[in-house]
């Protein structure tokens, strides 16, 4: 990888923007929803209604999501995500309307349902991450239209104003490739070391010096003759607080690589690098003094995601178990195909970069009742990078045992004996056992028996228990001859309990120097350099003092329970 220079730069005195949402996670969330839930777009102007707009934003990454939707009653992130999953066939609705009469103005959306395409979404799951980011990139930047770009429209999060739309689709718009823009421009931005603020000048001084026909061409067809006067002549500007028709060209301009590029570069960098979350971006808070803005997003930094996804290194998530029923996810990019997993087992106790669940008894019960050939231990030694806790795989093996399967139905009751057709068509008879039946209405049927001089018997049991019947009831559920309860002497049993205790070390640093010093102690305890993580039982815990008074004279610590 070959670093560009670029000057960097002191942002103190700029305003510093920082993308808050995880647009993987937020995709995944969206499809989720989609995909239980049957949305109808609006009518008028093809939108996700208000309530479906309010569940979805409580499902995201940024929770300011939910008061824009309750203010605002819209949000352009999440409407980018409803967009982006369109292109990547996740969804599909109506984008083109019907006009409903021949007083229409505006097209209508009757009907427009939105459809989850399962076999699609659960494909790209199936792909790995730097494949799923990829295919993601290649949405966003293969957009072609001449009309919908960083020049004329806006992204979700940026603040630069754009320019005058008119006669978009005509002239030197047709001939500019932005897909090989666009991508030459990440290409350039994972050249940079990042973590660093570069200004946005010395980006497009350095673009201007080495490449500066990146986006319009050097040489445009003759046949289009507004360009032999003037190849930027889709581009004007006006002063700020001037009258609408008072603007002029830039094309005779000194600077007008700087007026068209720059300002494309400028809007770039707050489009595609900034919803990904590649790079981070300022602004100066001066007074403009021309639309749209000049030179207003001063610097940028770039993100390690980016050189991850541009250079091909993607890792797949690092994933550990520990006998605390713990389960840690490592991962710099959304780990959605993992977490689809995991969650019906597991609840969320953080989530980040490193992303900690726990597994939850209620949920991995409810999960083999529903699917009995779920093996649990076995789904998470394929997902984890180290073998299962042994006291983890007793629990889980404990908790199948719970998980028999069983219907309840409720308003519903249970009839003895013999139902004609008549009564079964009458009372929705469903037959579980030979002359056992589950009857809708059971007060009804009651009364209709009684009239029929059936004689029946109607026991009405509580939620807290079944209560017994008289002894000259005929019943298959009663016990006849019920055995005397003896007299047993009670049995005593000791139980063992091993109670583990795991220090989480902050930093590399100390990790090390801890486990280095265990070693020289002649000690050995269960560590994992993945999660910087050391657990040990209590007959252990002098060992663990000692090692840690060790090393008091170079590191302070402190043990704070969680």
């Amino acid at each position: 990888m070959t670093m560009i220079k670029l000057e960097k730069t002191d942002v103190k005195s700029l305003q510093v923007f920082v993308n808050t949402c995880d647009l993987r996670k937020d995709l995944h969330a969206f499809a989720r929803y989609v995909s239980e839930n049957e949305i109808k777009r609006a009518h008028r102007d093809n939108s996700l209604p208000k309530a479906h707009l309010k569940r979805i934003a409580r499902m995201m990454s940024d929770s300011s999501l939910i008061r824009d939707v309750n203010e605002e009653g819209y949000s352009a992130w999440i409407a980018f995500i409803d967009r982006l999953s369109l292109k990547l066939d996740f969804v599909d609705y109506y984008t083109e309307g019907t006009y409903m009469g021949y007083s229409s103005h505006t097209e209508s959306y009757p009907d427009n349902y939105i459809e989850f395409s399962d076999k699609t979404y659960y494909n790209f799951l199936n792909h790995s991450l730097q494949e799923q980011e990829e295919e993601i990139l290649k949405a966003l930047v293969t957009d072609v239209a001449p009309c919908k770009n960083e020049f004329f429209t806006r992204a979700p999060l940026s603040i630069l104003d754009r320019f005058d739309s008119s006669g978009c689709a005509t002239g030197t718009m047709n001939h500019i490739a932005f897909p090989k823009a666009r991508t030459y421009l990440l290409e350039l931005l994972s050249n940079c070391q990042p973590g660093v603020w570069y200004s946005t000048t010395s980006l497009i001084e350095h673009i201007e010096n080495n490449n500066p026909f990146f986006l319009i061409p050097e040489k445009i067809s003759s046949k289009t003759v507004e360009h032999k006067k003037d190849r930027y002549h889709n581009f004007s500007e006006r002063k700020t607080g001037g009258a609408w028709g008072e603007s002029w060209g830039v094309g005779n301009l000194k600077d007008r690589f700087e007026r068209v590029e720059g300002r494309f570069i400028e809007r770039f960098l707050e489009g595609i690098p900034l919803n990904m979350g590649y790079v981070d971006v300022t602004y100066s808070n001066e007074k403009d003094e021309v639309i749209p803005s000049i030179n207003k997003l001063r610097a940028f930094r770039v993100a390690d995601r980016l050189l991850c996804a541009m250079n091909k290194s993607i890792k797949e998530p690092e994933i550990t178990v520990l006998p605390n029923y713990e389960i840690h996810v490592n991962s710099v990019f959304y780990p959605a195909k993992a977490l689809d997993r995991l969650l019906d087992l597991c609840d969320v106790v953080t989530e980040d970069v490193h992303t900690v669940l726990k597994l939850a008894k209620k949920k991995v019960i409810q999960q083999l009742a529903d699917n009995e050939r779920l093996d649990v231990n076995g789904l998470l030694k394929g997902l984890s990078v180290h073998d299962i806790p042994a006291n983890i795989k007793k629990e889980i093996a404990a908790w199948s045992e719970h998980a028999d399967n069983f219907t309840v139905y409720q308003g519903f009751g249970l009839l003895e004996g013999n139902m004609d057709k008549d009564c079964a068509e009458r009372f929705a008879s469903v037959a579980i056992a030979p002359d056992v039946n589950i009857v809708r209405d059971p007060q009804k049927l009651y009364e209709h028996l009684e009239k029929a001089e059936k004689i029946p018997v109607y026991v009405n049991h509580s939620d807290s228990g079944l209560k017994s019947v008289a002894d000259n009831v005929q019943s298959k559920f009663v016990r006849k001859d019920r055995p005397k309860k003896s007299a047993q002497r009670r049995k005593q049993f000791t139980l063992k309990r091993t109670i583990y205790t795991i220090l989480e070390f902050p930093d590399k640093q100390i990790y090390k120097a801890f486990t280095s010093a265990l070693l020289d102690n002649g000690s050995v305890l269960n560590t994992n350099n993945q999660t910087k993580t050391v657990s040990f039982t209590k007959k252990d815990e002098k060992i663990v003092m000692g090692v840690l008074n060790s090393l008091k004279k170079k590191y302070g610590t402190v043990i704070k329970d969680t």
